[in-house]
């Protein structure tokens, strides 16, 4: 974990920052709606009718852990050029299909040189750390709340989009994200059911982005591990007609040392090994950031194409109802093409055993 956070600060020197310093240096969180060009908009201000129409299609994106960025003065875009990845606008392809694109940043609570301290808020306000947020100074600070970080993403999609009508919501998280993104989704539509919220804003698809699950028990759990309680919210959601599916890019998240692999979810899921081969072996950091870029911009590109088949592989542009038909085969995909170019246009999948 040390050696993944070491690589993570390293990578940071050579990033384009789109946020005024001035933002890290109070507590900023929340939904921010994203034009072209990085012109983004704070959902909560009230003055964001350019950058957000409630009767569009949306997708909502959700980062994940986020150690030493604040000091920095950095938050994730929908830019492709971090971590070695492409020089690309990966929002590009859903704005011009009249997409609302959104980032919901919780990048200052996110801040621990520990991961498990960040994982804990997503679903507790008591946890190790509380709610505790970090200054551009280096100093953390309180935030004094009942809700955990879940539950105050879940609120704020539930007032900011109260009117929403669009076609279709997405809702996308990387690394310790997807866990954000599954709770929210079970906020939801725990909210939807319960004819509490409008029921437009019951999520049609969550996209797990090499999702992460730090090992062990937790007490703030009743001393279940994440992936466990995460793996009974999929059983949830797919209960309710909701399509999932998970890509993974790397062996940080699967291996005894730093996450656990949670085979119990990926095999209830529409899932696909992806092979970052540009990167090398050792360069995980990148090839688990992959996962995000790899995921939103092939968006822009004709569903992946599956070996042998007439049938569609696994991709961002893949239908909803795919995505639900191959969570409920007894095969996985692996990448067998494109393994070694950046974009997604070449990638191919075969079919593969459930792990």
């Amino acid at each position: 974990m040390r050696f993944i956070y070491a690589l993570f600060l390293t990578l940071l020197s050579s990033f384009a920052f789109a946020f005024p310093s001035s933002i890290f240096s109070q507590l900023d969180f929340g939904l921010y709606w994203f034009s072209y060009n990085n012109n983004y908009c704070k959902a909560s201000s009230g003055s964001c009718s350019s950058h957000y129409d409630p009767t569009k299609p949306t997708l909502i994106y959700v980062h994940g852990w986020q150690p030493g960025t604040t000091v920095d003065n950095y938050r994730e875009t929908f830019y492709g050029g971090d971590y070695g990845g492409p020089n690309v606008d990966t929002a590009v392809s859903w704005l011009n299909e009249g997409y609302n694109v959104g980032i919901f940043y919780w990048n200052q609570f996110a801040d621990e040189l520990e991961l498990k301290y960040a994982e804990a808020k997503i679903w507790v306000s008591n946890g190790p750390k509380n709610m505790r947020y970090l200054l551009s100074s280096g100093i953390y600070q309180n935030y004094s709340t009942s809700s955990s970080m879940s539950e105050l993403m879940s609120d704020e999609i539930a007032s900011v989009m109260s009117s929403f009508s669009g076609s279709r919501f997405v809702i996308a998280g990387h690394s310790l994200g997807s866990q954000m993104a599954l709770t929210v989704t079970e906020d939801l539509t725990d909210s939807v059911n319960a004819n509490s919220i409008n029921s437009n804003l019951l999520p049609d698809r969550v996209s797990l982005l090499d999702p992460f699950h730090s090992n062990g028990a937790k007490s703030y759990l009743n001393d279940r591990w994440p992936g466990e309680v995460t793996r009974d919210i999929v059983d949830k959601l797919k209960a309710n007609n909701i399509a999932i599916d998970a890509y993974r890019s790397s062996a940080a998240t699967s291996t005894i040392f730093i996450g656990g692999e949670n085979i119990g979810l990926l095999n209830k899921v529409a899932f696909v090994e992806l092979k970052p081969w540009y990167f090398w072996a050792w360069q995980q950091t990148e090839k688990h950031i992959a996962a995000k870029w790899h995921y939103l911009w092939s968006h822009a590109f004709s569903p992946t194409d599956l070996k042998d088949s007439g049938e569609d592989g696994l991709s961002a542009s893949t239908s909803d109802s795919r995505v639900r038909t191959l969570m409920n085969k007894d095969f996985r995909l692996v990448q067998d093409q494109g393994e070694y170019t950046r974009t997604p246009e070449d990638d191919r999948h075969y079919k593969a055993s459930r792990l």
